[in-house]
């Protein structure tokens, strides 16, 4: 992925008429209306055909009946967006902003597949490559910087800390589940630019069990079975 100023975001809210001045430094793009129903349409036929296996009506799925266009930013993964998708679900609705990672492969937009979980606060739980990517990182919008490395396979978090197990790749990228190492986030340490300065790890068992106690760490409570 592209690496992205977050301040490129909103240089064109600062330009006012001269847009032939601002644009070849606003990185974003404009998703039509168009490109999102057929974005919609494409993940809706995946959605249909899982709950359809799943003997389950997808009569259930329903897209908004309006929606504008959206501003998407490109992330540091090539050719996904952070797209600020904007809609209401019925007429009388109001308008609602969510953000959407979408991929644009050959002109054509999907939602992307990685999986992008939010945990708690900034925080979030991602898979942006599969699986063995699976990591904690801090949410800037544009991209997620990483924090605890690793296959994290465990979390868990409270007002002061998050904390994660992960067990490290091997040289073919395999998950060696044989290691499981640990580690915590200070809360109050991190911000969007701190990087890994707010971790603390890798800990063995025993030495975060050391730590657990001395802090109060929240248990890991989560965790994806496949991963464990």
């Amino acid at each position: 992925m592209a690496s992205v100023r977050p301040v490129a975001a909103f240089a064109g809210l600062s330009c006012g008429l001269w847009l032939s001045a601002c644009a070849t430094h606003d990185p974003s793009v404009v998703l039509s209306v168009k490109d999102q129903r057929k974005a919609d349409d494409i993940a809706t036929g995946a959605d249909a055909a899982r709950l359809e296996k799943q003997g389950i009506s997808p009569l259930i799925l329903a897209g908004p009946v309006a929606r504008k266009p959206a501003r998407c930013l490109p992330t540091r993964q090539p050719g996904v967006f952070v797209c600020r998708l904007v809609s209401k679900l019925y007429k009388g609705s109001p308008w609602v902003a969510r953000d959407a990672r979408l991929r644009n492969e050959d002109g054509v937009w999907f939602y992307d597949s990685g999986r992008y979980d939010a945990l708690d606060g900034p925080y979030r739980l991602a898979a942006l490559d599969g699986p063995t990517s699976t990591a904690v990182c801090y949410d800037r919008r544009v991209d997620c910087v990483e924090r605890i490395p690793g296959v994290v396979f465990s979390w868990g978090w409270n007002a002061a800390y998050v904390v994660a197990a992960s067990h490290p790749r091997a040289a073919t990228g395999e998950i060696d589940k044989s290691q499981t190492r640990y580690f915590y986030i200070v809360r109050a340490d991190d911000h969007r630019d701190a990087g890994a300065d707010s971790v603390r790890g890798p800990f063995t068992a025993r030495a975060y069990q050391e730590e657990q106690r001395r802090l109060g760490l929240p248990e890991l409570g989560s965790y994806y079975p496949d991963l464990k």
